[in-house]
């Protein structure tokens, strides 16, 4: 918590007004009913002035059990097989109309403050187009390496990120002509961000909490996805290779 900057983003936060603006809340959901659970109860006991959008990836378990006692303003969508993380989290942002968008992956946790902290950045760095609490750096071949925070970051790490509904008018959401199924959806993302002269930011205050690849790591035993994360890599090296480091700077 030593990071420059930190008292100048919480005063800018208290700055913003204290009724919070509206938020589409989107999360990607398969199986995991202990993460997907203590995922959704921080977010309906930390946040205000949101509404959930939420899809099923074909649960197994008890997951699903548990989402049919959301309450009845929560938008729940089922699909019989695992579409991954790309297509659902496009048609979940296409169903709302809140001035903030905010992706959230099932394996993690927020806090109190957490969408203000994300709302009040962007409302006070227009050229900001997105945010979230972590920043990722890639190599020479797309793939991440490390993970920063501030402004020079190569991307918002996906796993709990923040757009205006903006930015997403203007530049939708994640590919899904040249991405397939997850992996590399949110480096691409932000790059297209960047290549338009839009700034996207990681905030050093973590009011967030990621228990890191839990719900990937299941999918993985239940199914080959390694072409999809070879082939999106690819995709990534070739679109944004003038961006990536030289291999001599690695």
């Amino acid at each position: 918590m030593s990071e420059p900057g930190l008292t100048a983003i919480r005063s800018e936060v208290a700055s913003v007004s204290e009724e919070p603006r509206g938020k589409d809340i989107l999360i990607v959901v398969r199986n995991q009913p202990e993460y997907t659970r203590q995922c959704i109860e921080s977010i309906q006991r930390h946040t205000r002035n949101f509404k959930f959008f939420i899809w099923d990836n074909g649960s197994s378990d008890e997951t699903i059990s548990y989402l049919r006692t959301l309450p009845d303003d929560a938008t729940l969508v089922r699909s019989a097989a695992n579409e991954g993380f790309i297509k659902p989290n496009n048609r979940l942002a296409e169903m709302g109309e809140a001035p903030y968008i905010i992706l959230i992956n099932t394996d993690a946790v927020v806090y109190e403050g957490w969408d203000g902290l994300l709302t009040g950045w962007l409302e006070n760095h227009p050229n900001t187009a997105q945010v979230g609490f972590q920043g990722g750096v890639l190599d020479h071949t797309g793939k991440g390496v490390g993970l920063e925070f501030g402004g020079s970051i190569d991307y918002v790490c996906g796993w709990c990120s923040c757009i205006p509904r903006k930015t997403y008018d203007e530049f939708g959401l994640f590919d899904e002509e040249h991405l397939e199924f997850a992996y590399c959806e949110d480096s691409d993302f932000s790059m297209r961000l960047r290549e338009a002269g839009r700034d996207i930011y990681a905030l050093h205050l973590q009011l967030a909490y990621h228990f890191q690849n839990k719900t990937v790591l299941e999918v993985m035993r239940e199914q080959e996805i390694r072409h999809f994360i070879a082939r999106n890599h690819e995709y990534l090296r070739k679109r944004w290779g003038k961006f990536l480091p030289s291999v001599e700077n690695q």
